[in-house]
C-alpha cells in the first residue's frame, strides 16, 4: 500500500504544488493530503481512516461519489490493469471534458504497457517524465460514458466479485482447501478477517451454525463484493473496512482467515506476524483462531509462541491449516 517512489516522482515534478482542487486516487498508505488535495481510497489503511474521520475531503468507498471538480486527477497505478480501467471508467462518468488525468506508477506494475492501450473515454496516453524505476503518463477526458455500479460486478459459483478483489481472476486453492478442513465445531461469533469476495462468511452460512459473522477486510471493494455475496445470508452479517484488528472492538468465538503476505510484489511477513499478536485480544476466552497458508510460511510456529495450544488440521503439498486456541 505504500509507494514511495511514486509519491517522490510526482513531488520532484511539482505534481503537488498547484493550489487548485486536485483528486489523488489510490494514494499510497503514507499520503498525507495538502489543503488544496482530496483522496479518492479503496483501502482503508490507518492513514485513510484517520483523514477520514478528520476531514471530509477523504472518500473511502469502492466506488466514487463526486463531491467537486477538478483541475487534475493523479490515479496511484496497481498491478492489476482490471482495476485501472474499474477506476477510470468511474472517474470517466463524472470528470468534466479536458480534466487532466496523470496515472503514475512503478515500472514493475506495468505502467509502460498502459501507454499502448486504449483507454475508453480518454485521450491517447502520452509518457512523462520517469526515475526511480517510475513512470508518468498524462491524458485527458475526451467522451463521457455513463458507469452503472451494479454492472460492474463479476460472478462465479454464486460469489460476487469487483477487479482488485482476492481471487478475482481465478479460485485461490488455499481458501478452497480451508473449507474442505473446517471443523464441525463452528459456532457463536465468527470473524472472518479478510473476507475478499464473502467465500468463508457464505459457506459457513450454509454448512456451519454460527449465530452471527463479522466480514472485514483491508478494501472497500472487498466489502462491496462481500455484500453482494452475502445480500441473502440466512444469519447476521456484520461488514467492517479494517486495516487488521485496527478497526474492530469487539471479542469473537472464532477467527478465520487465508492472511496476506505479500505486499505490492514483495513478501510482507509483518502483516500477518501483526495480526497473530493482536488475534488474541479479539477472541473470547475460549475462542479459537485457524489460518490457511503456503506450507514455507512460518505461521505454525508463531501461533505457537502467542497461543497455549496449537494444532495441525490438514496439510497436503502446498498448503497448511493450523488451529490455536
Amino acid at each position: 500500500m505504500s509507494n514511495e517512489q511514486t509519491w517522490q516522482l510526482c513531488e520532484r515534478h511539482a505534481l503537488f504544488s498547484n493550489t487548485n482542487p486536485q483528486l489523488l486516487v489510490n494514494p499510497p498508505a503514507d499520503f498525507q493530503l495538502r489543503s488544496h488535495q482530496y483522496a479518492w481510497c479503496i483501502y482503508a489503511h490507518q492513514q485513510a481512516v484517520l483523514q477520514r474521520e478528520s476531514t471530509a475531503r477523504v472518500e473511502l468507498d469502492a466506488f466514487y461519489r463526486p463531491a467537486r471538480e477538478f483541475s487534475q486527477v493523479i490515479v496511484f497505478l496497481s498491478k492489476e490493469k482490471a482495476l485501472l480501467r474499474f477506476l477510470l471508467a468511474q472517474l470517466n462518468a463524472h470528470l468534466p471534458l479536458g480534466t487532466e488525468v496523470v496515472i503514475v506508477g512503478a515500472k514493475d506494475t506495468g505502467i509502460k504497457s498502459i501507454a499502448k492501450i486504449p483507454l475508453r473515454g480518454f485521450s491517447p496516453v502520452v509518457k512523462g517524465p520517469s526515475g526511480n524505476h517510475c513512470q508518468l503518463l498524462f491524458t485527458q477526458t475526451t467522451e463521457r460514458h455513463h458507469f452503472e455500479p451494479s454492472l460492474a460486478f463479476s460472478q462465479r459459483d454464486e460469489l460476487y466479485f469487483l477487479p482488485g478483489v482476492f481471487s478475482f481472476e481465478k479460485k485461490d486453492l488455499g481458501t478452497q482447501f480451508l473449507l474442505e478442513h473446517l471443523p464441525a465445531t463452528i459456532s457463536g461469533s465468527v470473524l472472518d478477517l479478510g473476507c475478499g469476495c464473502g467465500i468463508i462468511s457464505q459457506w459457513l452460512s450454509l454448512q456451519r451454525s454460527p449465530s452471527e459473522i463479522t466480514a472485514t477486510d483491508l478494501s472497500a471493494l472487498a466489502i462491496a463484493a462481500s455484500k453482494k455475496t452475502l445480500e441473502h445470508c440466512r444469519i447476521p452479517v456484520h461488514f467492517c473496512l479494517s486495516d487488521g484488528f485496527h478497526q474492530l472492538s469487539g471479542r469473537y468465538d472464532w477467527i478465520i482467515s487465508n492472511p496476506p503476505f505479500h505486499q505490492g510484489k514483495q513478501n510482507d511477513y509483518a502483516i500477518t506476524e501483526r495480526f497473530i499478536a493482536n488475534a488474541k485480544h479479539h477472541l473470547q476466552p475460549h475462542g479459537r483462531i485457524i489460518l490457511v497458508y503456503n506450507r514455507f510460511l512460518p505461521w505454525h510456529q508463531k501461533l505457537s509462541e502467542q497461543f497455549a495450544t496449537v494444532e495441525l488440521l490438514a496439510e497436503n503439498s502446498r498448503y497448511a491449516i493450523s488451529l490455536a486456541r
